[in-house]
């Protein structure tokens, strides 16, 4: 199962996440900030962050090149309100996708599939 770090301080979005990412198979853990999410991560990596861009004590994109030090193959998708602009950052940040809120759920499994897989909804595409 892939473990999933999801890095989002909005709890009602969070625990949306969580449940969709959870019923689809993914083994989730919850940071509510950047500093909880280097923390946990250091003790137990992820196969994939997820984190919201704009957060207390660490923002998403400090979280991002913090976390690329620790484990530079782990995979990242940036999530904010904030616009375009800011999305575009997070990817020269080291994002590998982005997802402007609001999202659909079927945005966010096909986001995770491409990323890791395992989706039972969204198979990650053969490379072959």
């Amino acid at each position: 199962m892939n473990r999933i770090l999801l890095v989002e301080d909005d709890e009602d979005l969070c625990e949306m996440m969580h449940n969709i990412l959870q019923n689809d198979g993914y083994e989730i853990e919850i940071a509510n900030n950047g500093a909880q999410a280097l923390a946990l991560d250091f003790v137990e990596p992820a196969d994939l962050v997820i984190t919201d861009v704009f957060m207390p004590k660490i923002n998403g994109l400090e979280t991002i090149v913090e976390m690329r030090k620790q484990n530079p193959d782990l995979h990242f998708i940036a999530i904010s309100g904030g616009g375009k602009e800011t999305l575009s950052l997070a990817r020269k940040m080291g994002a590998h996708a982005t997802l402007e809120k609001p999202f659909s759920c079927d945005g966010l499994l096909r986001a995770v599939s491409k990323l890791i897989g395992c989706s039972r909804r969204f198979p990650r595409p053969s490379l072959v």
